[in-house]
């Protein structure tokens, strides 16, 4: 009984890790960086590597990492920063 309810607990953990997941790639789509970046943080947090997905745990790895990028890059972009140089300013 007591395994079955724990096979059922593990099942249930991962979904949700899943469902995180699935969220966090609409909202990036929707280009609601925050808002996914935090989806992506729930699901991983849920660490479903721990319950034997690997290869969706990677997944959040690399999503995490493209978002966080995205975000940096939206940043220099709205402080008019590019490449690490401001806008409109000459290389000497």
């Amino acid at each position: 009984m007591t395994a079955n309810l724990n096979r059922r607990f593990k099942e249930r953990v991962a979904l949700l890790a899943i469902a995180y997941y699935n969220l966090g790639c609409e909202l990036e789509h929707l280009n609601q960086l925050e808002d996914c970046l935090e989806a992506y943080q729930r699901a991983k947090g849920l660490q479903v590597g721990r319950y034997g997905h690997q290869t969706i745990e990677a997944q959040f790895i690399v999503a995490l990492k493209q978002v966080k990028q995205r975000i940096r890059e939206q940043d220099l972009q709205q402080r008019g920063i590019s490449g690490g140089k401001v806008k409109g300013t000459k290389s000497p």
